[in-house]
């Protein structure tokens, strides 16, 4: 129990990172980058000394893959990064005779899609499968529509009033 208060203490922001961390450890990017060696580009936007923004992309025959990217959403939008990070990952590809740039998955995201379609991208169907081994799929499910019904409860309750 103490932990799990230790843990609530820490904040938010601690929380996040310490799940990001955990989902994405930097020991994979850093395996990712020391195979693929010059076909693992690696950018990295700074604001004076604070890294705000990444792109990682991958290269191989003439296809490159932007594999993860990262903008600080707090910078102002003027700044535009999420766009001048695809435009750079588009770039080099062009110039290291990729006729390809697989952009990611949008994740249902309207604005994303919206922004990779600007850059000549197009939407195509993906199927994806999980393995786990623990199923906690359907937990997650079911603990994520239950939390959306509690929330639209307390937002009825509290307009009523």
């Amino acid at each position: 129990m103490d932990r799990l208060a230790g843990r609530a203490a820490e904040g938010p922001l601690a929380l996040a990172r310490r799940q990001g961390r955990r989902a994405e450890p930097f020991a994979k990017f850093a395996t990712v980058a020391g195979k693929l060696g010059g076909d693992c580009l690696i950018q990295v936007a700074w604001q004076g000394t604070q890294a705000v923004g990444a792109a990682i992309s991958l290269h191989t025959a003439g296809t490159a893959i932007g594999w993860r990217l990262y903008a600080d959403r707090s910078l102002p939008a003027r700044y535009r990064l999420t766009e001048v990070l695809i435009a750079e990952s588009l770039r080099h590809a062009c110039e290291a005779g990729c006729q390809y740039l697989e952009m990611g998955e949008s994740g249902g995201k309207e604005d994303l899609a919206g922004l990779k379609s600007r850059y000549g991208g197009r939407a195509f169907p993906l199927a994806e499968y999980h393995y786990e081994r623990i199923p906690l799929s359907p937990a997650r499910a079911a603990f994520a529509s239950a939390r959306k019904r509690a929330k639209e409860f307390v937002v009825a309750r509290t307009s009523r009033h």
